[in-house]
């Protein structure tokens, strides 16, 4: 019964207001029209030029003209702009429809219509700015939600094909380049994960399982990729300056090519995996060696590591123990602090 009561009461208002507004447009309208017959007259009279009757009635006439042109052009303004706020609510409404339908799909059964969600989602951010920010967020929720078990575990599985369109879609969204909120995809299972050539500038990733993942070219500056597990994982020509890779596991990773400058491997697991230059003479085609300027490795786990034409000259917390379980060659720049006696390292 309140509801009922709600609504009427809702309705009652509504048509007290239409009814005000009806009111108020009929006395101005009056109040213009009186204004257009009038107001020549007293204008002409305030002037008090000696004009013959004629001449009077021609001032006047030409003053009314006047006004009424004056008058059809506010009169065009309102209605251009209440034209263009019916079209703005209508695109507001069309807007709203879609999103819901979108939403709707994300979490029907069948994995094509949750795509087809996921990629409306795209184009609504694309066409709604308002909008955009919210749906990052809900395409971010779900992939967390669909790569998970449980609270606080990711899962150990390759991704489906619905979150593969989620991280295509967030790779590419349109505010990237502005410095957006931050894409949050703590505890996921990104296993054999195509992120490649994404912009993913100060992601979270931390505790997630990156089992196969490809972040070749992807843009990770910034990003957090530490307490993380991976074996194979790809960063090969990827940008991840000032990137965290904190007490992480990257086994046999590929960092070939890649901008870690600053970046930071405390006590991460690196053992098998590969910086190293590739020399045309092996039978690969050359690939240039990451790019470590100023980049800690202090208790990072080098066994086997490929070190190869690597310049290690300005790395931070290298030991001779580390390097000497690590792969090196003739070209690998050593660091120049060790060329300095009683150097802290």
């Amino acid at each position: 019964m309140p509801n009922v009561l709600r609504h009427a009461l809702s309705r009652r208002s509504v048509r007290l207001r239409d009814a005000v507004r009806v009111i108020l447009l009929a006395f101005a309208a009056i109040c213009l029209v009186v204004a257009v017959i009038a107001l020549p007259e007293v204008i002409v009279r305030l002037r008090r030029l000696p004009l013959a009757p004629k001449d009077q009635l021609d001032a006047e006439a030409a003053i009314r003209a006047a006004l009424i042109q004056l008058l059809g052009g506010l009169v065009l303004a309102v209605g251009l702009y209440f034209t263009a706020r019916g079209f703005r609510l209508t695109r507001e409404g069309h807007i709203t429809d879609r999103y819901s339908k979108a939403i709707e799909h994300l979490g029907n059964q069948n994995a094509d219509v949750r795509i087809g969600g996921i990629y409306a989602l795209e184009r609504i951010a694309r066409d709604s700015m308002a909008d955009r920010e919210t749906i990052v967020d809900v395409l971010a929720t779900y992939v967390r939600e669909h790569t998970k078990i449980g609270h606080r575990t990711p899962s150990e599985e390759k991704i489906g094909a619905d979150v593969q369109a989620a991280l295509y879609v967030l790779a590419r969204r349109p505010d990237a380049e502005g410095g957006a909120k931050r894409l949050d995809f703590y505890h996921s299972g990104l296993n054999d994960a195509d992120l490649s050539g994404g912009d993913f500038r100060n992601a979270m990733f931390d505790y997630g399982r990156l089992d196969g993942a490809s972040f070749s070219g992807a843009r990770l500056n910034g990003a957090d990729l530490s307490f993380c597990r991976a074996q194979g994982a790809a960063f090969t020509n990827s940008s991840a300056r000032d990137a965290h890779f904190v007490n992480a596991e990257y086994k046999r990773g590929w960092f070939l090519a890649a901008d870690l400058t600053d970046s930071d491997f405390y006590g991460c697991d690196l053992r098998g995996s590969d910086f190293g230059r590739r020399y045309a003479e092996e039978g690969d085609p050359p690939l240039p060696p990451a790019i470590l300027t100023r980049a800690r490795f202090t208790n990072a786990k080098l066994a086997g590591t490929i070190l190869r034409g690597v310049d290690l000259s300005t790395v931070r917390g290298l030991t001779p123990e580390q390097l000497a379980e690590a792969v090196t060659d003739k070209n690998t720049l050593l660091p120049l602090r060790w060329r300095i006696p009683g150097e802290d390292d």
